[in-house]
């Protein structure tokens, strides 16, 4: 495969005697099912479809009708939707567009291996569920127990890693950011059919942050690896939008969790709101040697004082 350079950028022509690139088919992942997308307007569904197709591809650039008046604001939307509804793709981008006043022409770019990078992200994906045995009801716990032993958290700051830390690669190198962790389980969940989504905002610490939310049932809730991975608990696991604290800046409006009934916490009886909750969790751990108790509505101070009483009562 040649590679020439158009408008600056690294460019990858199409091959026909390429036999190396992996059959990613919208239709193997769900895409039409996606959260996000059945939001979108259908201009904007168009657009997502196409842009996809194209990346798929390997094309350069795709012609759109001005009748769907594509704006830059959509332009921005389904740039963003891709880069973590469809992670199998990273490697690939948007480039330069053509708009007066609706965006008509779009270009595209590619790393210089992209076939490379998705044969490889492919191949440890697929091998990732296998070796693991995981299913739709079981992917969850055994992504964390998989990133807790092979990745660390990263720097961004460290030599030459920005990209793969970011990307769904970044967790098989051994070190990934927030968006690389998010990213790859989005991933995990197509291969398996599973409905998640990548979700995007502000921590609850202020920074910049991707998390991924699971449906269950009926039910989303929040999973938050990255944060799970600086615990010595998985605290934020299956946990509602009040417990994770984080506020989303995604693509579209995001489902609302209002119940913490499968957190670790709640399932552990390591939660409490109020000072009888915390006095009968601190006694039922006390009885097993160890005590961990998580709320967010009391002072520490106030449940160092809760905990203090019960054992003076105790021993009265």
């Amino acid at each position: 495969m040649k590679g020439k350079t158009v408008g600056g950028v690294k460019q990858i022509s199409d091959s026909k005697n390429n036999q190396t690139r992996p059959k990613q088919q919208l239709k193997l992942y769900g895409f039409a099912n996606d959260y996000y997308y059945v939001k979108f307007k259908k201009a904007q569904q168009v657009l997502a479809t196409r842009s996809v197709n194209a990346m798929i591809q390997l094309q350069q650039s795709i012609v759109l009708p001005e009748s769907l008046k594509i704006t830059i604001d959509d332009y921005k939307l389904i740039r963003k939707f891709i880069a973590y509804e469809i992670p199998e793709l990273y490697m690939c981008d948007f480039g330069s567009y053509i708009a007066n006043p609706y965006i008509t022409k779009l270009n595209f770019s590619y790393d210089t291996n992209t076939i490379q990078l998705q044969n490889t992200l492919i191949y440890n994906v697929t091998k990732l569920i296998q070796s693991t045995t995981s299913s739709r009801n079981t992917l969850a716990q055994k992504y964390l127990v998989w990133i807790t032993k092979h990745s660390r958290y990263g720097n961004i700051a460290e030599t030459n890693m920005k990209h793969s830390q970011f990307s769904p690669l970044g967790p098989f190198n051994g070190v990934a950011v927030c968006a690389g962790f998010a990213k790859l389980f989005k991933l995990l969940s197509k291969l398996l059919n599973k409905a998640s989504i990548c979700v995007t905002g502000p921590a609850s610490n202020g920074e910049n942050h991707a998390w991924n939310m699971q449906k269950i049932g009926l039910s989303w809730y929040n999973l938050d690896f990255t944060w799970c991975l600086k615990q010595e608990f998985p605290r934020y696991f299956n946990v509602s939008n009040k417990l994770l604290g984080h506020r989303n800046d995604s693509v579209v409006k995001t489902p609302v969790c209002s119940t913490d009934r499968l957190s670790y916490m709640v399932k552990n009886k390591m939660w409490a709101d109020t000072p009888e909750d915390i006095q009968k969790c601190f006694a039922d751990q006390f009885k097993k040697g160890k005590i961990c108790i998580f709320n967010n509505k009391i002072p520490p101070q106030k449940s160092l004082e809760i905990c203090q009483t019960w054992l003076t009562q105790r021993e009265l």
